[in-house]
């Protein structure tokens, strides 16, 4: 677990989720580009959303796994409590899923920034106790 393909892993989600693009600031302003914007959103997380997870399992980070389910069946009971209601409150429904599932992506980043941070530390402790190995037998 604690390898270079570890690290290389870890790397993979990591730059899923530190990605950005000026654009999408300057769209909020902007009510046309506003609603490209969301579903261009709502359609990337929708494919990186199973990629991330897939990442996750074969990391073994159960944890965050069990979080992303007991996360998602909150917001998806209340987002059904908002579709049965009348108004307007069926179109912040879908927002509200993204929300969240924006909200566990930004706190998975948060994670993952550390969890590259302790596996370069570990390896380059481990360079430094593989080169500093006195060498006996004379």
């Amino acid at each position: 677990m604690h390898s270079h393909t570890s690290l290389q892993h870890l790397e993979k989600p990591h730059n899923i989720l530190n990605f950005s693009h000026s654009g999408v600031d300057f769209s909020i302003n902007v009510p046309y580009l506003y609603q490209i914007t969301l579903a261009l959103i709502l359609v990337v997380s929708m494919f990186l959303t199973p990629y991330v997870l897939y990442l996750l399992m074969r990391l073994g980070k159960w944890g965050w796994l069990t979080f992303f389910g007991i996360l998602m069946a909150m917001v998806a009971g209340v987002a059904w409590f908002l579709k049965s209601a009348e108004g307007p409150w069926e179109a912040v429904a879908g927002f509200f899923i993204l929300l969240f599932l924006l909200f566990y992506m930004w706190l998975l980043r948060m994670r993952v920034n550390e969890w590259i941070a302790e596996a370069r530390y570990r390896m380059n402790l481990q360079m430094k106790k593989t080169q500093q190995k006195p060498v006996h037998g004379y």
